[in-house]
């Protein structure tokens, strides 16, 4: 979906292009040079943009343009990031690589063999400081929070700022002297504000995973684990537990306060992780009531001993617990205000396992 608002068209790579596999401009490589190395941020795809070039004798530009899936919200926050890369260090690189919004889309714009194919637009997205971005061999992520006025239906990517505003670096010497800067571009988000963390995940002992996302200027992010706070201001990290342990995002954006929760399972092999969901059901979920739990016992885990219920925070909370058979559970949670908890349970071999539900 992704074009350009002018008559050129930006440009598109893709690894998976059978067409171009042995061609001069299939990743990894660009042509001979051995400056332009790279392969996409995820996938099989990267797109590629002139955010300054005079050698044409005029100043021409690319732009980068999609739709969104739904128009976004008057007063809405969102979280919006993606990622740069610039192609050759013999080249210039700049700074003011943005993302802009925009109610309609850019249609023909100008033709790029106009005199002047520069797009102004406010650049509502950009790097924290506006630095030049150099880093050949790194994706670097530009990132920020954008409060909607209602009804904007378009992202748009490129530099929006004239010539004589833009800075410019050139990391390596070049003979012909070009005053030209192109990025790769890969990986655009535009999120609704929310705490991100992830889904719930199964790690064999010994591995880490990683859990969030970018870390977005002006989004204050702390992360709990068992009651206690363990990273601030990092929209992700990663985890290496070595028991089951649940972790907590408290993110505050536009002066509200979400939360989000992730429950890693820990196993010790193979077979223990392909079966480790089954230890422990419950039933229904989300509930408003009465929740069922259901011990399934296996070579790993045992008959249920203990049953307690936890707050996103690790707080235990005063329910009360019936056992109906050796397997089955039930639990009064009509007391419990509206959110997300956790069920640890321990059987008499000592193990503990735990999952997670909703209290309407």
């Amino acid at each position: 979906g992704w074009s350009g608002p002018q008559i050129n068209s930006s440009d598109l790579y893709s690894t998976r292009d059978t067409f171009a596999v042995d061609s001069f401009f299939n990743p990894p490589f660009f042509g001979s040079q051995p400056y332009a190395y790279q392969y996409p941020k995820s996938g099989n795809s990267m797109a590629g943009i002139f955010t300054l070039n005079n050698g044409f004798g005029f100043n021409y530009r690319e732009y980068l343009q999609n739709s969104l899936k739904q128009p976004l919200k008057q007063n809405q926050c969102y979280l919006v990031y993606f990622y740069a890369n610039p192609i050759f260090c013999e080249w210039l690189s700049t700074n003011n690589l943005a993302l802009t919004f925009s109610d309609s889309m850019l249609t023909n714009y100008k033709n790029w063999m106009d005199s002047n194919s520069l797009v102004q637009l406010p650049s509502h997205i950009l790097k924290q400081g506006n630095p030049i971005i150099s880093d050949t061999e790194k994706w670097t992520p530009i990132a920020g929070v954008y409060t909607a006025h209602g009804g904007e239906k378009y992202a748009v990517i490129g530099n929006f700022i004239p010539d004589n505003l833009t800075d410019t670096f050139r990391l390596c010497n070049n003979l012909l002297n070009a005053e030209t800067a192109y990025y790769f571009v890969d990986d655009v988000y535009v999120l609704e504000a929310n705490a991100y963390e992830g889904n719930d995940t199964n790690i064999i002992i010994g591995d880490s995973v990683y859990l969030g996302i970018e870390q977005i200027p002006g989004v204050q992010n702390n992360w709990y684990s068992n009651n206690q706070l363990i990273k601030q201001s990092q929209g992700g990290i990663w985890v290496k537990p070595i028991t089951t342990t649940a972790y907590v995002l408290e993110s505050i954006i536009c002066g509200t306060t979400y939360y989000d929760t992730v429950l890693v399972n820990v196993s010790t092999g193979m077979n223990q992780l392909a079966n480790f969901k089954q230890q422990l059901l419950v039933y229904p979920n989300p509930v408003t009531n009465q929740l069922t739990v259901v011990s399934n016992q296996s070579q790993k885990f045992g008959r249920v001993n203990s049953i307690e219920v936890t707050n996103l925070l690790g707080q235990q909370q005063n329910v009360k617990v019936e056992k109906l058979t050796a397997e089955n559970f039930q639990l009064n949670i009509e007391n419990l205000p509206s959110g997300i908890y956790f069920i640890k349970a321990t059987d008499d071999k000592g193990n503990l396992t735990m999952v997670k539900f909703v209290k309407e």
